[in-house]
């Protein structure tokens, strides 16, 4: 970090900022704990595949003015009236937590928590939102008890080895 940009102390305000090229490069340098590379993609993936995928709604999780985390949801009322009325036919959820990190030296402040508050909240604000979605690797107990603090819980499906929790409105 540089004087301009000081590491953020556990009281930061979280923010979520749209990913742009000014910010871009920060972005993509976050990187999670090494034990966790095989949990979730690199940044330059999930902002690749939003950008070519209607239905990507990404941010970067800001600690007061400094780059700390990235998250996308699948929103399928970004894409058009047909797409999304062919997806709820077939029963695909409308809001699905595709990808969440916080960078290694960020974790265990507090900024993971309140960022998924706001996403959250974001969803709640969108469109026919009952009900959010995501998956964590099976073992992978940390990312459960994470999200059974925020209120999801485990739907008893599962998925090429990962777990699906669900959170109701």
């Amino acid at each position: 970090m540089t004087p301009d940009n000081p590491i953020p102390g556990r009281d930061a305000a979280v923010i979520l900022r749209e990913v742009t090229y000014a910010n871009l490069f920060e972005v993509l340098d976050l990187k999670v704990k090494p034990e966790q590379e095989c949990l979730v993609a690199p940044n330059s993936v999930s902002i690749s595949e939003a950008h070519f995928w209607p239905t990507g709604w990404f941010r970067a999780i800001y600690a007061d003015d400094t780059p700390v985390g990235f998250v996308m949801i699948d929103d399928h009322y970004l894409a058009d009236e047909n797409r999304t009325l062919e997806l709820r036919k077939k029963g695909v959820d409308d809001y699905y937590l595709q990808r969440f990190m916080i960078d290694g030296e960020h974790r265990g402040k507090g900024y993971g928590f309140r960022a998924m508050e706001l996403v959250i909240e974001h969803v709640k604000s969108r469109p026919n939102a009952t009900q959010m979605t995501t998956n964590h690797v099976t073992g992978d107990s940390n990312a459960g008890e994470f999200y059974k603090k925020l209120g999801f819980e485990h739907t008893g499906e599962e998925d090429r080895g990962e777990l699906e929790m669900r959170l109701v409105f």
